[in-house]
């Protein structure tokens, strides 16, 4: 089957568009066809301006390379067949080209002024179309409108290595930067622009701060930079002040009249776009000229402790000041010679820094100003002593150091630089010598004077000064057990000194009387056997007659304070041992005689008080309950106060029986727990006891104790004349009862917390354990002086009571007693028919004679009958 022929209507419309396009192609002008008339140098248009242009020029334009025509740019010459075309045709569109880059012209500011006079154009910069040279845009472009910038330029350190304007702005979009750093300057000046980024400056840009400085606020505008040696004027306008600073220190005054010096500008210490604020020295800062101080300060103790990264620890700005740095020999200046303590004070005297407990010794600073040194300077002596003629200043070491200038081997020459006789008497004496050989222990300048608070032997707070030299300071060593036996040195020198004549009245502030330094001298101290030493046999006696004029020999050997067992001669020790025998023989007997006495008053007065009618004051459970808190209350005070004073004598003597503080502690927790169950018991038996009630309700404090207490003021001082009477019990022991209520409960507490404190402390605060303490002390002293002061004086002291009450141990009290001191108990016996009523004795008159007491020896008992009648009236024509 042949093929059919397709739709005839696609060929129709493929000859319809050739027909169309062929007149075209037919009409279109080439560049040669417009040159043909506007070659014509002199060919101007109806309105004058010559449209002529340059063969030469166009061909080698950056248009004529790229092929564009004519016809491209005057789009509306298109399809123009009568020639000379219309005078009047649309100015060139650049955007039908460049569309991207007339977008961006337009949002920028020239495109902005599109329309103003004089508002630049494509041409105003490019030149025009038909001549447009290819490359960056010359810097003279710019400068035709912006001829004041273009001549900064020129001047500027861009002026002749920038090619053109847009390397800094861009080309079309032309916005501005704001911060050079983030925009132009970093395309040519990467290194500068990353060193500002990672420095104080840049890194505030980067958190938003709009005022932190950028390339132009120090360098200038971009069309007028400076170099760095002109940028000091820069860093005034965010720093003012500083300007003055550095003129007045050293550093400026080193520069005067060479501010174009680098060293004499800002970015010589902070660098030039990092800006260095860390701290220490380092070559980029002050090390960097002063590079012999940087190596001793980074082998300092300071340099050490800033390396591991203790931030307190000072640098050189710490001492001598940022920017206005004084020379030393300036009043002023931080590290003058008065100003040194108060600077090193700073770290060595400072609250916060001794807080975190990186600075030995951290009051030192504080402890200097109050010495002869600190004074001295203070008054302004400034030869004295200084913390930089101890230790040094930048190359400061510890004392652990053997190069350290207050290493203890190093300390005598350290203060010989001051005191060079000294030094030279104390290196050749015993301790001298003795530290020359290696051993430390031996005593310094440092360990006798002390290394801040150096006084002068003449106040009293001195460790020289005669109260403290046998008592302290020489003690150190020759009252150690340690010292003494690891040196074999003589055990008893200051015990035997304190007890001489000496040693007395030093301890009675006597400023006469010799101690340590009066006989073996402050410096040049030598042993014994030594023949330069002051206490030598063959000195002794001169030395004896510095305090007593015509001293003998047999005079100087009278006193030593060295072992008497070892030393003193047998007529002084038969002495003493014939005195001690007597004193034990005769004092002990009169002990024993008087003991005798004593006793004997002690049962006359329970016969006494056994005589007439008893009355029960204590039953047996209160007998009982007394008898124990007797035991438990002594026990706790001598096991108690013999942990807080183990020296006391009477401590000396437990231990000597054999008391450990294992045993101690045992004895004092038992008896502790003994006083709490006595105390649980006491309260059962006035809940539960029908007389335990009773005497509870007793012993409860009224309104009329409180006029008892003023009546008996009035009374026994002759103010009144009426005896108050009492009842049962009265205010002072009902006062004492409810002091040891409460004095049991708060020891219990307190003595629970103490020896419980991990458990206590669980629940407890802080400051429950310290609290505890104080409390318990205190609690224990008050309870042992008032049993002692008031509970002892009404039943032993007493002068109707001397030498001592029975009661405490029968329970009974004679009826007469009861009658005379509780008067309204009596009157409430005899009222219930308890005891026979007692007559009252006639009071003697002024020339009667008072009826004698019954004397127990004859007055028969309680339990005797009655003597006969007739024996009464005897008594009575006796009387």
């Amino acid at each position: 089957m042949a093929p059919q022929p397709g739709p005839p209507g696609r060929w129709i419309w493929i000859l319809a568009v050739l027909c169309l396009l062929l007149p075209l192609a037919a009409v279109a002008q080439s560049n040669g066809d417009c040159l043909s008339c506007h070659a014509d140098k002199e060919l101007t248009s109806e309105a004058g301006r010559s449209v002529a242009v340059d063969p030469q020029q166009f061909q080698g334009s950056t248009h004529a390379a790229a092929g564009i025509a004519c016809v491209d740019c005057h789009q509306d010459l298109a399809g123009v067949e009568d020639y000379p075309h219309a005078a009047s045709l649309k100015p060139a569109d650049c955007s039908a080209c460049h569309g991207d880059i007339q977008k961006a012209y337009r949002s920028s500011p020239h495109g902005k002024l599109k329309g103003a006079k004089n508002g630049p154009t494509c041409q105003s910069c490019h030149g025009p179309a038909h001549d447009l040279a290819g490359g960056a845009i010359a810097q003279k472009a710019c400068a035709s409108c912006h001829q004041s910038v273009g001549n900064m330029l020129q001047t500027s350190a861009h002026g002749g290595t920038v090619d053109a304007c847009t390397e800094c702005h861009g080309d079309h979009s032309l916005k501005p930067v704001k911060h050079h750093a983030q925009g132009g300057c970093a395309d040519c000046h990467k290194q500068e622009a990353g060193a500002h980024a990672a420095g104080p400056h840049g890194l505030a840009q980067a958190q938003g701060n709009e005022a932190a400085p950028g390339c132009a606020d120090c360098h200038g505008s971009t069309h007028s930079v400076t170099r760095l040696a002109e940028a000091r004027s820069a860093c005034q306008n965010c720093h003012p002040g500083r300007a003055e600073d550095i003129a007045a220190s050293v550093h400026g005054q080193a520069f005067a009249g060479e501010s174009k010096s680098p060293s004499s500008t800002c970015y010589q210490c902070h660098s030039g776009h990092q800006v260095y604020q860390q701290k220490g020295s380092n070559r980029a800062t002050c090390g960097g000229c002063h590079e012999e101080v940087e190596k001793d300060y980074e082998h300092s103790l300071h340099g050490y402790a800033l390396a591991k990264g203790l931030n307190n620890s000072p640098d050189c700005t710490s001492c001598h000041g940022d920017h206005r740095i004084l020379a030393s020999g300036d009043p002023k200046s931080a590290i003058h010679r008065r100003n040194i303590a108060r600077t090193c004070g700073k770290c060595h005297g400072d609250e916060p820094v001794m807080a975190e407990g990186n600075v030995r010794l951290p009051r030192a600073a504080v402890t200097y100003e109050k010495s002869v040194h600190g004074q001295a300077v203070s008054n302004g002596q400034e030869q004295a002593a200084t913390c930089l003629d101890c230790h040094g200043d930048h190359e400061l070491k510890g004392p652990a150091d053997p190069a350290s200038e207050i290493n203890v081997n190093n300390i005598s020459k350290t203060c010989g630089v001051c005191h060079p006789s000294i030094q030279k008497e104390y290196e050749q004496s015993i301790h001298g010598r003795a530290l020359a050989l290696g051993i430390t222990d031996s005593p310094t300048c440092t360990g006798c004077h002390g290394e801040h608070r150096i006084l002068s032997p003449q106040n009293p707070d001195s460790p020289t000064a005669v109260a403290h030299q046998a008592q302290e300071t020489c003690a150190q060593c020759h009252n150690d057990p340690v010292i003494i036996a690891k040196y074999g040195l003589e055990g008893t020198v200051v015990q035997t000194y304190e007890d001489s004549y000496h040693g007395l009245a030093v301890k009675w502030k006597s400023e006469r009387a010799a101690t340590c330094s009066a006989c073996h001298t402050a410096h040049s101290v030598q042993p014994t056997v030594d023949s330069t030493s002051t206490v030598h046999a063959t000195n002794v006696v001169e030395t004896c007659a510095q305090c007593h004029p015509g001293a003998t020999a047999n005079f100087a050997k009278s006193y030593t304070h060295a072992n008497l067992g070892r030393l003193e001669s047998p007529i002084n020790a038969t002495v003493r041992n014939v005195y001690i025998i007597l004193l034990a023989v005769i004092i002990g007997g009169m002990v024993l005689h008087n003991l005798i006495i004593l006793n004997w008053h002690i049962l006359r007065a329970k016969k006494k008080q056994q005589i007439g009618q008893q009355v029960t004051r204590f039953d047996v459970m209160q007998l009982i309950q007394h008898l124990v808190l007797s035991i438990t209350f002594i026990g706790l005070v001598i096991t108690g106060f013999a942990l807080k004073f183990p020296d006391a004598w009477w401590v000396q003597g437990l231990n000597w029986l054999g008391m450990t503080e294992a045993a101690r502690g045992t004895i004092h927790r038992f008896m502790a727990v003994l006083l709490v169950i006595f105390g649980i018991v006491h309260i059962a038996y006035v809940l539960f006891n029908r007389r335990g009630r009773e005497e509870m309700f007793a012993l409860l404090p009224t309104w009329k104790d409180a006029r008892d207490v003023w009546d008996s003021f009035l009374f026994y001082t002759g103010l009144g004349k009426r005896k108050p009477k009492f009842s049962r019990y009265e205010y002072s022991q009902k006062g004492e009862y409810w002091a040891l209520v409460w004095g049991t409960f708060i020891m219990a507490a307190t003595g629970f917390v103490l020896w419980f404190p991990v458990e206590f402390m669980k629940f407890l605060p802080v400051w429950a354990i310290e609290v505890s303490q104080t409390v318990h002390y205190y609690e224990a002293w008050l309870a042992t002086l008032a049993i002692i002061v008031w509970h002892f004086f009404f039943v032993i002291f007493h002068p109707e009571m001397y030498p001592m009450s029975w009661t405490w141990l029968t329970g009974k009290m004679n009826a007469r007693d009861v009658k005379e001191h509780h008067q309204l108990w009596y009157e409430d016996m005899v009222r219930r028919g308890l005891i026979e009523p007692i007559p009252d004795e006639e009071e003697p008159g002024e020339h009667s004679t008072p009826e004698p007491e019954p004397d127990p020896d004859t007055e028969p008992d309680a339990a005797s009958p009655e003597p006969p009648k007739g024996g009464e009236e005897e008594d009575k024509k006796s009387a």
